[in-house]
C-alpha cells in the first residue's frame, strides 16, 4: 500500500499573522485557491484578541463568507472560551493551544497553564455539542526540560477526547534527536495515528525533522506556503516548513498527498502578490 502523508495548510493562519494585513476577499480567495490544489485540511483564520493580533479581526466574516468545499476541515485557531463564544456557530474544525511553559503561555495567551486548560474544558464540551473537530495543540512541546509538563497535558487533551494532539516546535530549535525523543515518549501514552507535528524551520532543519518524524510512524504535518509564518510573540519568528518542499519531498518518495503541485504554486503566487513580497 502506498504512503500517505496528511498535511495542513497553516498559511492563511500561521502564514499572516506576522504580515500586513490583508482584505477579506484576498483571504478568502488564497482559502479557495488552497482548495483547489487539494489541500483537505486548512487552518483559515484565528478567534484571537484583535487588540493583540489585528489581522484576524476579521475572523467572524471569512468563517461567514467562505463557501466550504465538502470533504475539507476548515480550522479556526481558538485560543480561549471567549474566542469559542465568537466562533462556535460558524466553523467545523477548531484548533486549540496550550503551551508546555508556563512563562511563555502567559506571554502568548495572556492566561497561565492551568486557567488554559480550564478554558479548553469549556471550548472541548461546547465543541462536541456542535459535533466539531478539535485538533489540541502543545506549543514549546519538544524541550526535553518540559517534557513531564507535555505528558500532563498529553493525558489533559485525551481525557477531553479531542480527535488529535499536535506538537509544535513554536521556536524552531528542534533538532532531529529532540523529534526523535519525544515521539519514543509520546508513543508510550497514545496511537500515533492521533498525532502532528508542527514545525518552524530554525536552522534550516524543518524538513529533516519531518522526515525523522515520518520515519517513526507519524504521518499528519502542518506547513504553510513558501514557509511564510511565524510567533509574534518570539524575538525571532522563523517560517514553517514549507508546503511545496513537503509535497515535493513526498511526491519524490512514492507517498501520497493529494494535492496538485503546481496548483499550490499558483496559490503562494497570489499570497505572495498580496503580500508585496517578492
Amino acid at each position: 500500500m502506498k504512503k500517505k502523508v496528511i498535511i495542513r495548510e497553516v498559511s492563511p493562519r500561521d502564514g499572516l499573522q506576522i504580515e500586513e494585513t490583508i482584505s477579506s476577499t484576498n483571504k478568502i480567495h488564497f482559502i479557495e485557491k488552497l482548495t483547489a490544489a487539494g489541500l483537505k485540511h486548512i487552518e483559515v483564520t484565528s478567534f484571537s484578541n484583535p487588540t493583540r493580533i489585528p489581522q484576524f479581526a476579521d475572523a467572524e466574516i471569512v468563517v461567514k463568507r467562505l463557501k466550504a468545499k465538502e470533504g475539507v476541515y476548515y480550522y479556526s485557531l481558538v485560543p480561549n472560551l471567549s474566542a469559542k463564544l465568537r466562533a462556535v456557530d460558524n466553523v467545523k474544525a477548531i484548533s486549540l493551544i496550550v503551551t508546555a511553559e508556563e512563562e511563555f503561555n502567559l506571554k502568548n495567551l495572556n492566561l497561565s497553564i492551568d486557567e488554559s486548560m480550564n478554558g479548553i474544558k469549556k471550548i472541548v464540551a461546547l465543541a462536541k455539542e456542535k459535533e466539531i473537530f478539535c485538533s489540541g495543540y502543545i506549543a514549546m512541546s519538544f524541550k526535553t526540560s518540559v517534557l513531564q509538563e507535555v505528558k500532563r497535558l498529553v493525558d489533559f487533551y485525551l481525557n477531553q477526547s479531542v480527535e488529535e494532539i499536535c506538537f509544535a516546535d513554536t521556536e524552531g530549535i528542534a533538532g532531529k534527536q529532540e523529534v526523535a525523543f519525544l515521539i519514543e515518549e509520546i508513543r508510550k501514552i497514545t496511537d500515533l495515528k492521533n498525532v502532528s507535528m508542527h514545525f518552524h524551520n530554525g536552522k534550516n532543519q524543518g524538513m529533516d525533522n519531518v522526515q525523522m518524524a515520518l520515519s517513526m510512524g507519524v504521518n499528519k504535518f502542518d506547513s504553510s506556503c513558501v514557509g511564510l509564518g511565524g510567533c509574534p510573540f518570539l524575538p525571532i519568528a522563523f517560517g514553517n516548513v514549507s508546503t511545496e518542499e513537503l509535497v515535493e519531498f513526498c511526491n519524490n518518495n512514492n507517498i501520497e498527498t493529494g494535492i496538485d503541485l503546481s496548483k499550490l504554486r499558483e496559490a503562494s503566487t497570489f499570497i505572495m502578490e498580496k503580500l508585496q513580497i517578492e
